[in-house]
């Protein structure tokens, strides 16, 4: 078993009560029987209700759910059902006194908790086991303040409560993280799912402390008596603490050995452990409490020692709760007391005054009285006495009434009025989704009390239910198989887990429980009542009788159906039908239908008996399709698949499947069979030939758009069978469908495929043998101020820019090499070289996006990339300008000729002769670079200046 414990502000008990999700289509009745194993689901939700109205608190109630593992399951169904109701009290009480120690249980917590026992077993994909729901609210029911229940954060008491639970019950032990708080994603929330993935394959203390030094993160380990973790320090952020959900790994390396520790203890061990913490909790509570709540709670004990003296008393816990409770009822009642003044300072009653109205009703706890008889505000009176007590929670029908009998009777004619318009309400109900989880609501119990009343009603029941129907008759004659059909469809149990034995029952597998009958095994596997049990067994017996009925009976329109059509079915009860494979012959549409409703059925006859790829060497004449009209693909219903093969003149049978308008991934379709006899067997042996076969059969059909693919392809495919009520649709024609045609095209197509398969294999040895001509590019960079890198280009991935560049990608090989089929080409992947077959020519990165970007301007493309990638693939050609650089030291004699050759030679608009660097267009060259200094460009400037100026003498 393992608890986990989250805190929220409101929904739990509107959750408990419907069960409803979002995405689920069951509510809680139909997917879970509801046992109540503490407190009072109403007190609860009004705790909820309150807290959300008149508490600013962050989290209202924090709710606990304890989960079951399927060995846990195992030990607790070797129980009878009295022990294991005790067993889920104790559980359920243990961890509530855990997680409220410290206060007084009775007095000032208000907490509710119920078992869920999964009718649905499957939901989402997993496996749905038994487990408990604990809300506890974190209102103090005596002094309206709030609770503190113990710390989510204290790992070692946290496991230490939960072993000592599994080992009390002979359960197993699981630890992981005890909180699951949502997180909001900012960057606090992304940095922490960051560090969760960062911190995945850290193995051990030295690991972490090494990963906080590679990453500059402060951090400080915190070490506590009953603590030991990591907290990682943010500043202007909040701090990390590496424990918890995504972190367990890292608790694990950090706090050491404490659960190793903890699964060696005895339960005394264990006991002790709790008992210590118990008594700082007690301590540390009653430091909180005021002196008023102190005196209170003495009060209460004070009472109670007095009563004990006097009399012996049984004391309802809810109802005090309750009491406690509402005391503010007055929030809760309707609009009607505008006018009214509300006085609550006398000795904790509460009045209500209306002078206009000579209206004066003053509630005392157990009693509402009204202080004046006038009898023209009688009305008003009475109903506002009623809307007082309902409030309360009173049941209005068992009210004891004092007064006059104009009172009395005003009174009773009320709670008349009411009792009629509830009933009336109760008629009119339309049985809308939301009304019928209303009415489930209404009937499940909400308290241990109630649970109790609920079971001997249902035993009082059982004894009556239909003397008509011979229990006995069902166990024996309704076929068990039937009833394991029924709940593996209903209620998605795991088929693998069960089996049937020779004397018509049912046995888990999984337990060491004795085989069922068909009722007991609804009731214990799936936890329906005993006359939900005995229903569900009454119509699917009705149904076994119509099917034999329908199987022996042989009509005119049938009789004129033969055919000589074989089929395999499994008799296996395995729901992966791998054994017990046998052919059968039909000679009708009708005996077809009844096999496919009983049977898994397959095309394939199957060698021993036994379905894998190997033993599928033969087949029957028949060709099977399955259209199951998935959300997102083209849909076929079931009246134009009929039109579709009626024009092709040719008889067919149409079946529902078990998914026939269910609700599939949120999309409800017709979902189906088509079943069309042949001429003969398909004689083929290959799964090439028998994939193109069925391609070409599904095509001819005109059905292939809408046909699962991946059955086709698959020999050994086989089908579950339909429901028992599923209705077939016959296609009538003295013609059977001839495969012949099809199957000489099937061979003549992939013979064809094998011979240009062999061709394009030898070309590709060809192109392998010369494969570095087809590497050879011309990297002349010329006398350009930047120019391509083509070598760096060349050394692009080209699967990559095929992917990027071209759609409708399907990878896949061919002998050695690898093949990319794309919407417009067929390549083959050499050595970073790709042939196209389709145009029968073969690129290299260059020549590829030279066709990709339309252009053979290597700069061009070039740009493009840096573009796409990010990267960069423009360069400055440095050897160039250093040349032009060295031919402008030589002939300018300042800064604006030095940088005026440049620009000239280059074509640029700009150059600039900066500190330690030329800039020339965009492209800045450090003068390091080309082994230069400014000062000798400068020195060589001033020496062209002075001889320049003795030229300009000499002419003089």
């Amino acid at each position: 078993m393992i608890s986990r414990v989250t805190m929220r502000k409101s929904g739990l008990a509107s959750y408990l009560e419907s069960g409803k999700r979002a995405d689920s289509k069951y509510n809680r009745l139909d997917k879970d029987n509801v046992i109540s194993l503490y407190g009072s689901l109403d007190t609860l939700k009004e705790a909820e209700i309150y807290t959300n109205k008149y508490k600013k608190w962050n989290y209202n109630y924090e709710h606990i759910t304890i989960s079951f593992s399927k060995e846990d399951m195992r030990r607790l169904d070797m129980l009878n059902y009295n022990d294991r109701m005790e067993a889920l009290r104790d559980i359920t009480t243990t961890m509530i006194k855990h997680r409220t120690s410290g206060y007084d249980l009775d007095n000032e917590i208000i907490a509710y908790a119920e078992c869920h026992q999964p009718k649905i077993k499957y939901e989402f994909g997993k496996e749905r086991l038994e487990h408990i729901h604990i809300g506890i609210s974190y209102l103090n029911a005596l002094n309206n303040t709030k609770i503190r229940t113990t710390f989510y954060n204290n790992s070692y008491i946290s496991d230490t409560i939960d072993k000592y639970i599994a080992l009390k019950h002979n359960l197993t032990f699981a630890n992981t993280n005890k909180r699951i708080k949502d997180l909001t994603k900012t960057n606090y929330g992304k940095y922490r799912e960051q560090l969760k993935e960062d911190l995945k394959e850290i193995n051990s203390r030295e690991e972490l402390i090494q990963y906080f030094k590679d990453n500059n993160i402060n951090y400080r380990e915190v070490r506590t008596k009953n603590n030991n973790y990591f907290k990682i320090i943010n500043k202007g952020m909040k701090n990390i603490n590496l424990r918890g959900r995504g972190f367990e790994h890292i608790s694990n390396i950090v706090k050491g050995n404490h659960i190793e520790e903890l699964k060696s203890k005895s339960l005394k061990e264990l006991e002790k452990i709790l008992s210590e913490y118990y008594k700082q909790r007690i301590d540390m509570i009653d430091k909180r409490r005021s002196k008023e709540t102190k005196e209170a709670i003495k009060d209460i004990y004070r009472d109670d020692d007095n009563e004990r003296d006097n009399e012996t008393s049984i004391s309802n816990l809810k109802t005090y709760q309750q009491k406690i409770f509402y005391k503010h009822y007055k929030h809760l009642i309707d609009d009607d007391l505008k006018g009214y003044y509300i006085d609550t300072k006398e000795n904790d009653n509460t009045k209500f005054i209306n002078k206009q109205k000579n209206i004066n009703i003053e509630d005392k706890g157990d009693k509402i009285v009204t202080y004046d008889n006038d009898i023209e505000n009688m009305q008003e009176r009475v109903k506002l006495l009623l809307d007082i007590a309902e409030a309360k929670k009173w049941d209005i029908f068992d009210l004891k009434i004092i007064g006059n009998e104009e009172f009395k009777e005003e009174v009773e004619r009320q709670i008349a009025e009411r009792l009629r318009l509830r009933e009336q309400s109760k008629q009119t109900l339309s049985l809308t989704e939301a009304e019928l989880i209303k009415e489930q609501i209404q009937k499940r119990p909400k308290t241990p009390t109630q649970q109790i009343k609920k079971e001997a009603v249902e035993k009082e029941k059982n004894k009556k239910i239909d003397k008509d129907i011979s229990l006995s008759l069902l166990k024996q004659n309704l076929k068990a198989i039937n009833v394991l059909n029924y709940a593996v469809d209903k209620y998605k149990l795991n088929k693998d887990y069960y089996e049937l034995t020779d004397d018509n029952k049912i046995n888990n597998k999984n337990n060491r429980q004795k085989p069922k009958n068909v009722i007991d095994f609804l009731q214990r596997e799936l936890h329906l009542t005993t006359k939900e049990s005995i229903e569900i067994c009454k119509e699917l017996y009705s149904q076994q009788i119509n099917l034999q009925t329908e199987e022996t009976k042989e009509t005119d329109e049938q009789r004129r159906e033969e055919m000589a059509l074989k089929i395999s079915i499994c008799k296996d009860n395995n729901i992966n039908a791998v054994n017990k494979w046998e052919q059968v012959e039909v000679k009708s549409y009708g005996e077809l239908a009844t096999l496919m409703k009983q049977y898994p059925y397959s095309a394939t006859q199957f060698e021993s008996g036994y379905r894998n790829s190997d033993n599928a060497k033969s087949f029957n004449n028949v060709l099977i399709y399955d259209i199951d009209n998935d959300k997102g693909t083209p849909q076929l219903t079931i009246k134009e698949a009929k039109e579709i093969l009626e024009k092709h003149n040719i008889s067919a049978m149409i079946l529902p499947s078990k998914s026939h308008l269910k609700d599939k991934h949120g999309h409800i379709a017709e979902r189906y069979r088509i079943v069309i006899p042949t001429n003969r067997a398909i004689d083929i042996q290959d799964k090439e030939t028998f994939r193109e076969f069925q391609r070409l059969t599904a095509k001819a059909l005109k059905i292939d758009k809408y046909v699962d693919t991946k059955a086709l392809n698959d020999k050994a495919r086989f089908y579950y069978k339909s429901p028992i009520s599923a209705e077939p649709t016959i296609i009538k024609s003295n013609r059977i469908m001839n495969i012949d045609n099809l199957e000489s095209k099937a061979i003549e197509n992939v013979t064809r495929a094998k011979e240009e398969k062999e061709r394009e294999l030898k070309e590709l040895e060809k192109i392998r043998a010369n494969i570095k001509q087809y590497k050879q590019v011309n990297n002349d960079i010329g006398n350009y101020l930047t120019y391509a890198n083509i070598n760096k280009i060349m050394q692009l991935n080209i699967e990559q820019l095929i992917r990027y560049f071209e759609r409708d990608i399907k990878e896949y090989k061919e002998g050695d090499y690898k093949m990319i089929k794309t919407a417009n080409a067929k390549y083959s992947i050499i050595d970073n070289i790709a042939h196209d077959f389709k145009s029968d020519y073969t690129y290299n990165n260059i020549t590829y996006l030279q066709k990709q970007f339309d252009t053979t301007n290597l700069n061009i493309i070039a740009r493009e990339l840096e573009k796409i990638t990010g990267d960069t693939f423009i360069e400055v050609n440095i050897s160039r300008v250093k040349e032009i650089i060295e031919e402008a030291r030589t002939k300018a004699y300042n800064d604006k000729t030095f940088e005026k050759y440049i620009k000239d030679s280059f074509g640029v608009k700009y150059c600039k002769l900066d500190k330690d660097s030329v800039i020339i267009a965009d492209k800045e060259i450090k003068l390091n670079d080309i082994d230069m200094q400014k000062i000798d460009i400068v020195n060589d400037l001033k020496a062209n200046r002075k001889k320049q100026a003795k030229k300009n003498q000499i002419r003089r």
